[in-house]
């Protein structure tokens, strides 16, 4: 099951690339599950390849990340429809670009734009109606393993009651993203590598000859 949420869209000039139209589509929130675009064009006649890209921050810096290219055309006398543009991954961030060179003909109006993501449902089972807690955001925790395989059948079966979702919490010892994507490490790391240059840096000092020993063999000869 899939739903689908309007999203802001805007043509951004590029005075660099005269012949190409740009724009730039704000996503819902960052790492946004989208898997198609939905795009209405009021243009009666064209043909063009679009592609959807993402800004991608790294430690090493920014890059371009492409998620799609899709050819689109319209051609005479053919009913003005929505486009659907299949995404070959789901964004990260929190906007994305579409593009297109329009080469010597006139330029591509996109007017309206819209997301398409999956639904996702979270089925358990609870011997009372106490209220439970849903922890999420532990990039290092293993994947679960059940074996609700085995009465899949009466699981599926039994009544199900909708729940709500309370307030956010952020439990102690959460970290926000923009630190843990740094790339920078944990001053626990640094502290150690330093330890260890430290110790390094003391043998190889221990194995040079020293100074006075220097001295005696050369007197000797």
């Amino acid at each position: 099951m899939e739903r689908e949420v309007e999203v802001v869209i805007a043509e951004v000039p590029d005075p660099k690339a005269p012949t190409w139209s740009k724009w730039e589509i704000q996503m819902p929130f960052a790492n946004f599950p989208a898997s198609e675009l939905l795009l209405d064009s009021p243009t009666p006649l064209f043909a063009r390849t679009l592609t959807v890209s993402e800004q991608h921050e790294t430690e090493k810096g920014h890059f371009e990340r492409i998620l799609s290219n899709a050819n689109w055309q319209r051609r005479p006398g053919q009913p003005v429809s929505t486009f659907h543009l299949s995404l070959y991954t789901a964004p990260r961030a929190g906007s994305i670009n579409v593009a297109t060179d329009n080469g010597d003909n006139p330029r591509l109006q996109i007017t309206s734009a819209r997301v398409v993501y999956p639904v996702v449902r979270l089925l358990f089972r609870v011997p009372n109606t106490t209220p439970v807690q849903l922890c999420y955001g532990n990039r290092h925790a293993p994947y679960t393993r059940y074996d609700l395989q085995l009465v899949r059948p009466e699981f599926e079966s039994a009544t199900k009651v909708a729940g709500t979702l309370g307030d956010e919490e952020k439990l102690p010892g959460y970290e926000a993203d923009s630190k843990g994507a740094s790339g920078m490490g944990s001053p626990w790391l640094w502290a150690a590598l330093a330890l260890v240059v430290g110790a390094l840096l003391w043998v190889v000092a221990k194995l040079l000859p020293g100074k006075e020993k220097q001295t005696d063999t050369f007197s000797g000869h």
